[in-house]
């Protein structure tokens, strides 16, 4: 009977047995994304392992960020490259490196602005600037862009290519630097004053000189080579002579000289003829020659025996 029954429980283990191993091979292995191959397979709801020694989990996971950003009431130091991320203004929007055209501004590249206030040095920023040649080009500043007084006393300093000046500048008359305005007040003085005595003619037009200032004169006959007077000196005044002649009544015929004060440089040779024989010598607008300022006309015969009057005549000034 104990045989009998040990038999039985024995039959019973067996099924049991072939039950669980065909359900533990037929089952399917599924492995959770992510996992490698399997190495380790338990039954439906326990974990897997993979050959790496992963425990593979099918799960859902759910996670949350949290990205803070620092307000600060100055910006951050700026290198060259691209925008310092991480920053926020107090007004709550990112910071963003600026670039002016491509060039990032940075330590090295600025930012060109206008400048409103605080511009004449000191605390305030500005201070002094410097620009290259040609920096503003021609036609930069339209017509009308300085206001009056825009410029005051001394805004351009001796050196620069003009200096305007003030309408209180004393004219220039010709001693050291002087601004625009002073020059100019100095060109309308000179052309409007009356021309000193003595003086150069400027702008001639017509007649050489007026009328007051005709000369002309007729020597004695002269026999010898002595110097004789043609036309009388004229105190601080050149003679201009336009007209001059010689005539020789006499058997003789000689050359005369025409000088520049009595014996002085020969300023024309004109030839007399034996028995009224002579030379007229005259010119059109401009004069043929002058003498040197206040020396008179003269003339002398280079022959002796001869009997020979001259004749000239001019404008004094």
């Amino acid at each position: 009977m104990r045989k009998l029954l040990a038999a039985c429980l024995l039959a019973v283990a067996s099924l049991v047995w072939s039950a669980a191993a065909q359900a533990q091979s037929t089952a399917p292995v599924v492995l959770p994304e992510g996992c490698g191959t399997a190495s380790f397979v338990t039954s439906s709801g326990y974990p897997t392992i993979d050959t790496s020694g992963k425990l593979c989990v099918n799960a859902t996971v759910t996670a949350t960020a949290t990205f803070a950003l620092t307000a600060a009431s100055t910006l951050p130091t700026l290198t060259a490259g691209p925008g310092a991320a991480g920053y926020e203004s107090l007004s709550g929007g990112q910071y963003v490196q600026p670039i002016f055209g491509t060039t990032p501004v940075d330590s090295t590249h600025g930012l060109p602005v206008n400048c409103i206030t605080g511009c004449t040095g000191g605390g305030g920023g500005g201070g002094a600037i410097t620009m290259a040649s040609g920096a503003v080009a021609s036609g930069a500043y339209s017509a009308g862009s300085f206001a009056a007084g825009a410029l005051v006393a001394g805004a351009l300093v001796d050196g620069a290519d003009v200096t305007e000046g003030s309408k209180g500048d004393t004219a220039y008359t010709g001693s050291g630097s002087a601004s625009a305005i002073a020059l100019l007040k100095g060109i309308y003085a000179s052309i409007n004053s009356a021309i000193g005595a003595g003086s150069n003619y400027i702008g001639q037009v017509g007649l050489w000189s007026s009328l007051s200032n005709y000369v002309n004169g007729t020597t004695a006959a002269m026999t010898g080579t002595s110097s004789t007077q043609v036309i009388a000196a004229v105190t601080s005044k050149s003679i201009y002579v336009t007209k001059v002649s010689c005539e020789n009544s006499s058997s003789t015929g000689t050359f005369v000289s025409i000088q520049d004060g009595s014996g002085g440089t020969t300023l024309a040779t004109l030839a007399a003829g034996a028995t009224f024989g002579g030379q007229v010598e005259q010119a059109g607008g401009t004069p043929m020659f002058h003498t040197t300022s206040g020396n008179g006309l003269f003339a002398a015969d280079v022959t002796t025996g001869a009997n020979v009057i001259c004749n000239a005549s001019g404008w004094a000034q």
